[in-house]
């Protein structure tokens, strides 16, 4: 599932914000400004990846609907509640009881973990696809699974909880 490896790609390049905050630091001394504008820019190329592919689940759904002829706008407007409560489950499940209880890093892991069972689901529904195809799909789902089990990336709290003002040298 390429979300799910983008979010643990990110966990990992989340681990080098600090050190690269330093080095944005001392190419842009003095210049506020542009220093604060070279983090944003930082940062969005970090979140760039995994906002993309979450934004492309919904206009895939419909594509999918539509490829089975379902293009009535009963099925659209039941796609488009679906999303919209789940949007509003997500937020509010995510600020109020996830990152409150499992962490910040709890909370990507559950993210991932959430997104390759989905991707399961829907590779054993995949209808009018064959059943080869399928069971490869299943088969990714679950290898980046077990991979992101074992092999997934690591939080350091220090490292994560301290900053530019931390870290630089002036």
């Amino acid at each position: 599932d390429a979300l799910a490896l983008s979010i643990a790609g990110g966990v990992v390049l989340l681990q080098r914000l600090p050190e690269w905050f330093v080095g944005l630091y001392a190419r842009f001394a003095g210049q506020p400004v542009a220093f604060v504008f070279a983090q944003a820019a930082l940062c969005g190329g970090v979140l760039l990846a995994p906002a993309v592919l979450m934004g492309m689940v919904f206009p895939l759904a419909v594509e999918h609907a539509r490829r089975d002829g379902r293009t009535d706008s009963w099925t659209v407007g039941r796609l488009y509640a679906f999303n919209t409560f789940g949007a509003i489950a997500g937020a509010t499940l995510a600020g109020l009881l996830i990152l409150p209880g499992l962490g910040i890093q709890g909370s990507f892991a559950a993210g991932m973990w959430l997104n390759l069972g989905l991707a399961g689901v829907v590779a054993a529904g995949a209808i009018g696809e064959s059943a080869r195809w399928r069971g490869a799909l299943a088969a990714m789902a679950l290898a980046c699974g077990m991979f992101l089990f074992f092999r997934g990336p690591s939080w350091d709290r220090v490292l994560m909880t301290s900053g530019v003002y931390f870290n630089a040298r002036t």
